[in-house]
């Protein structure tokens, strides 16, 4: 430089200096975001869990209340047979309608066991449901 030998001279200072965090403050920004998600997710999960376990509960509670109605027409039916099969003894009805009522009590007996099945496909729902059908059955992993 001193020889002037150059027809132009450069002379140049680099300063760096962060203005403002910006890549911090957006990777914070966003991992704020994900966790409000996940929270939000969580919270989504926990009611989807309460209100299966709440439709779980309320099926056993209607298919409990199925078997006592089948039991009480099953009860009825078999009643409505024994006064027939009397009137039938002393010639005051016909083989048909005591086949009537045998057909009335089948039908309550198999409307019953249907209930009883119902509510056994409720119950393991339910322990599905909860977590705890593995342990009610007396397997374990």
């Amino acid at each position: 430089m001193a020889d002037g030998d150059f027809y132009s001279y450069t002379i140049g200072i680099k300063i760096e200096f962060p203005i403002e965090n910006r890549l911090a403050k957006s990777q914070y920004s966003k991992a704020r975001v994900k966790v409000a998600q996940s929270l939000t997710s969580l919270k989504n999960r926990e009611n989807i869990i309460i209100n299966e376990v709440r439709d779980a509960v309320r099926l056993v509670r209607t298919t409990s209340k199925v078997i006592d109605t089948a039991i009480a027409s099953r009860r009825l039916a078999e009643e409505k047979l024994k006064a027939e099969e009397k009137k039938y003894r002393v010639g005051m009805s016909t083989t048909h309608d005591l086949l009537e009522f045998q057909d009335d009590l089948a039908k309550a007996e198999s409307t019953l066991a249907f209930a009883q099945s119902e509510h056994s496909k409720s119950l393991a729902n339910l322990s599905r449901i909860m977590g705890v059908l593995l342990e009610n059955k007396g397997l374990t992993l």
